[in-house]
């Protein structure tokens, strides 16, 4: 059920901007977990899948719809030169796995959120997506995110 929703709301906005379905893979689960059972707000140095992450919204849709829609990432989608947002990389056409995972965090150390305890998201994405020099082929949106 858990992993339903997750593919059923990062595969509605893909189809949007013609990007296949994603599948679920229980190994970037295991990558996604160990970011959010950390608490800490730090992308994986070095990593070899793309990662987003989010802290404190009550649900999954909240979730993916802040990382497409919210202030900052497709309403800023330039085109080709674009810099890579959550955005980018939900919609990511080279990208065909998932694995998302969520921590219930006392806090979370690097955000300075009034509530506790805070629900802290993890997506990894296979292979990763906002790779420099490859938006133009990768993110089919124009500018300002609407799709093409």
């Amino acid at each position: 059920f858990f992993l339903l929703r997750w593919l059923d709301q990062h595969n509605k906005w893909r189809a949007q901007y013609k990007a296949t379905p994603l599948k679920w893979s229980e190994s970037l689960v295991a990558a996604s977990k160990r970011l959010t059972d950390a608490c800490v707000w730090k992308h994986t140095p070095n990593n070899r899948y793309g990662e987003n992450m989010a802290a404190g919204q009550p649900s999954i849709q909240e979730v993916v719809t802040g990382w497409v829609a919210g202030p900052n990432e497709r309403d800023i989608f330039k085109g080709a030169n674009s810099k890579p947002t959550h955005f980018t990389q939900v919609v990511w056409l080279a990208t065909t796995e998932l694995g998302c995972f969520k921590t219930t965090c006392r806090n979370v150390r690097g955000l300075n959120l009034p509530q506790s305890p805070v629900v802290f998201w993890a997506c990894s994405y296979n292979p990763p997506g906002n790779v420099i020099g490859q938006i133009g082929q990768n993110v089919k949106a124009a500018p300002g995110g609407r799709p093409l």
